[in-house]
């Protein structure tokens, strides 16, 4: 065991055991105790200690051993009368691989507490994703009517404006539902470049307005990234907007310097977002990823933003982690991985039939969300009728032959699935023409149900451009 006997008033050792040498890599026996504690402070106290109660029980405390080295040990000793003098008899514990089990316990417990705050943020964004969606269908799809059959030109540039508004509300909300679900929404090959720049665009705004100045620095030749365009660009956003806050006050220099890299292999794809401004305590760096925190004040921050860009690159492999650069200031830096190798693409140029005139059933049981759908697809030549329920949209196929049925999955009374489920009984050559929509995806259980239909998908606000690119795959 390891054990001391000591003078309390020099420290000078009169026994050790060869285990207490070997703990605190001692030369030799002799020498004194003192040059083992981190301050002489803390030694007199514990000497006080014992001559006031004569004892001292498991007193965790960190050491300095011979080579220099700290270690917490568990102290426990009695003071003796020897020969005349007091003198300290103590043993000592290596707390080392209990401290080690009590961190990663901790660090367990946090991950635990994180994964329960990000589970409720889930529920609040879901709640509050599925509940625009169906008005932000209206909004995307009107702007889209608009766009396409208006003459002119200043009311265009208006409609322009609101359309991309509102592209940008329905990718934000898929955002915030990639977010619920813990996973990419639709990965693809992407250009990290062009994804940057055109996040810098929606960003510049914030930035002007913080006094910032933004410098792009754009690798050339970048391989593709295997991503979502749509999130990435959100997390472009956040992570700019996110600066922009941090120098708003900030009485130095204001620049904001955003570059993209590559790992020398060309699997990696890097983002790397660094602020000039006052850096990040190290006392809150571990906690800027975590849900609901914030170092603004109230009203600026919501503590979601980096918990989300965190949740996005996660689900897409990579990683995302704070640096502090030794010019000062704070550096975010995102990493992605590249895209696999294309397929090699033919010469033989094979020419698709356009779609014609189809008749579509659209069935929903909001008014405003099937009206919109109908008219987006009146744009292309389609006949379209809509029907508020299932059971009426049944009455309507046994009086009409229909192309395609488009209907919403959460309606009262008979919902898609249930539709689906007749139509595969009564009328299979329907069901084989069937398009779900749908807001809620969020559902492990859903996503299994419409899965097993092999039916394809519409996930709301879904574009025009998405119903056309389902009828065409489907015709």
């Amino acid at each position: 065991m390891p054990i001391t006997m000591v003078r309390a008033i020099d420290g000078a050792i009169i026994y050790e055991t060869e285990a207490s040498r070997a703990m605190m890599l001692s030369e030799g026996p002799g020498g004194s105790t003192r040059s083992r504690w981190l301050t002489p402070a803390a030694r007199q106290e514990y000497v006080e200690h014992l001559r006031r109660f004569g004892m001292v029980d498991n007193w965790e405390r960190q050491f300095r051993r011979g080579d220099g080295t700290l270690v917490w040990l568990a102290l426990s000793a009695r003071m003796i009368t020897y020969r005349g003098e007091e003198v300290i008899v103590a043993t000592a514990y290596d707390l080392t691989e209990r401290r080690a089990a009590q961190e990663e316990l901790e660090r367990q417990r946090e991950i635990a507490q994180q994964a329960e705050k990000l589970g409720a943020l889930g529920e609040l964004l879901a709640g509050i994703s599925h509940e625009l969606n169906n008005p932000l269908s209206v909004l995307v799809g009107q702007a889209a009517i608009l766009r396409e059959t208006t003459r002119d030109a200043a009311v265009g540039r208006r409609v322009e404006k609101i359309a991309e508004a509102a592209d940008r509300c329905a990718r934000i909300v898929r955002s915030f539902l990639a977010m619920a679900r813990q996973g990419p929404a639709l990965l693809d090959r992407v250009d990290v470049n062009a994804v940057v720049h055109s996040g810098a665009e929606i960003a510049l705004a914030q930035i002007n307005e913080s006094g910032a100045a933004l410098e792009l620095h754009l690798a050339r030749g970048l391989p593709m990234a295997w991503a979502d365009a749509d999130q990435i660009r959100q997390v472009v956003v956040n992570l700019l907007v996110n600066a922009a806050h941090a120098l708003r006050d900030f009485a130095g220099p204001r620049r904001i310097e955003m570059e993209t890299s590559a790992q020398a292999d060309g699997t990696l794809l890097r983002i790397d977002v660094a602020d000039s401004g006052p850096g990040v305590p190290a006392n809150i760096r571990s906690r800027v990823f975590e849900p609901l925190f914030t170092t603004k004040q109230v009203g600026q921050g919501t503590g979601i933003g980096l918990t989300l860009c965190h949740r996005i690159v996660s689900a897409h492999g990579g990683r995302i982690q704070l640096l502090s650069p030794p010019e000062g200031g704070a550096l975010l830096r995102v990493e992605l991985p590249a895209a696999p190798a294309a397929a090699a693409v033919g010469t033989d140029v094979v020419e698709e039939e356009a779609v014609g005139a189809l008749r579509i059933l659209v069935v929903d049981d909001d008014v405003a969300v099937s009206q919109t759908t109908s008219e987006v697809l009146a744009l292309d030549g389609h006949s379209v009728d809509c029907a508020a329920s299932a059971e009426e949209a049944m009455g309507m196929i046994r009086r009409r032959r229909y192309d395609i049925v488009i209907t919403d999955v959460r309606m009262p009374g008979t919902d898609g699935l249930q539709f689906h489920a007749a139509l595969a009984r009564d009328r299979p050559d329907v069901a084989d023409r069937l398009v779900f929509a749908t807001g809620d995806m969020l559902s492990p259980q859903l996503a299994r149900a419409l899965r097993a239909t092999g039916r394809p998908c519409l996930e709301k606000p879904f574009l025009p451009s998405d119903v056309r690119a389902i009828l065409d795959a489907l015709m």
